[in-house]
């Protein structure tokens, strides 16, 4: 079994390596609470809700430190970042939107469109803390775990810190991306679901208009991967029960076919539209309106996060597509 070690140096010099490896590695001992169990080389624990494993080999002084804990986002995707670069199966490098993080950091994932949100700033600050890309962790994310992965000296005494680091900024961005879309909807005096994936709502006079994210999620490797990173859309839509015949818009895909260009954009146009084109087109062109879609239901997208003032042109094209109720009330 090994032994606790002390805050001198570890006892590699003049003593046989097999005494040196009985000796629990210090960057365990900086973390008692862990309650560290095995041993010699194999050694595991839990701090703060996350497990730990750490394993070491008869040569050298270095160890293979492994934590894992609930990926804190509820959803199935896939994701690896290294600043020791690619491994087998991740062959697509991926921006997250942070040049300096892109430029020294391999990131892959299945669900693109959803990488500024996931590796947020604190992920990325805590992924980028060590110096040495020999001590660098390693972040994979599949089936609701994070898991970090790295290898380093058994005198370090930061590595565990270093890994409570990421598994808290993680959580850290999820709720600073939920709260940052809080407070996107109350600019148009909305009101956000706390909760995953982002939704809210407008109460307005056309009735309640619903508003959400969507986005192409992970899938075969054959698919076109720049069309899923540019998959992030804000949607409103809304419903006036009235029956109408249903009519669509889009902007075009490139190389496909079109039947419609407003200001130089092209879209496929499906069906009658229940108001003039012309009144549309000026909110289509000051909004970047990339789809609408009109039934018994409205609904409009935009490309990414929406704005503010993107969120009120939605209203109002969302007001002139659905039928304001009469209210019998001869105040109104």
């Amino acid at each position: 079994m090994f032994r606790e070690g002390d805050d001198g140096p570890l006892p590699t010099s003049g003593r046989p390596r097999a005494y040196a490896r009985a000796v629990k590695p210090r960057f365990l001992t900086v973390r008692p609470d862990g309650a560290w169990q095995g041993g010699p080389t194999e050694l595991r624990g839990r701090c703060e809700g996350v497990s730990f494993e750490a394993n070491g080999r008869w040569w050298g002084t270095r160890w293979t430190v492994i934590s894992e804990a609930p990926f804190p986002v509820p959803e199935p995707l896939l994701l690896f970042a290294s600043s020791r670069g690619m491994e087998h199966g991740f062959w697509r490098d991926f921006r997250v939107g942070d040049p300096a993080f892109d430029r020294e950091h391999f990131v892959f994932t299945d669900t693109p469109a959803l990488l500024p949100f996931i590796v947020g700033p604190a992920t990325r600050a805590a992924l980028a803390a060590s110096a040495k890309v020999d001590d660098a962790l390693t972040l994979y994310v599949r089936g609701g775990v994070s898991r970090l992965t790295g290898t380093n000296e058994a005198g370090d005494r930061t590595v565990i810190d270093r890994h409570l680091a990421v598994h808290r900024a993680l959580a850290m961005d999820h709720q600073g991306a939920l709260e940052a879309w809080n407070e996107l909807v109350a600019t148009v005096h909305g009101r956000a679901e706390p909760r995953w994936p982002p939704t809210g709502s407008v109460i307005n006079p056309v009735g309640v208009l619903r508003m959400y994210l969507r986005w192409d999620a992970g899938g075969s490797r054959d698919v076109d991967w720049s069309q899923r990173e540019d998959s992030l859309r804000t949607s409103m839509a809304g419903s006036d029960d009235q029956g109408r015949p249903s009519w669509w818009l889009r902007e075009a895909d490139p190389f496909q076919p079109h039947n419609l260009e407003i200001r130089g954009r092209r879209f496929v146009l499906e069906g009658e539209p229940t108001i003039p084109l012309k009144v549309l087109e000026p909110i289509i062109d000051r909004t970047q309106i990339t789809r609408i879609a009109c039934a018994n239901e409205a609904r409009i997208s935009v490309r990414g996060l929406a704005s503010t003032q993107q969120l009120t042109e939605m209203i109002r094209a969302l007001e002139l597509l659905l039928k304001i109720p009469e209210s019998g009330s001869p105040y109104r």
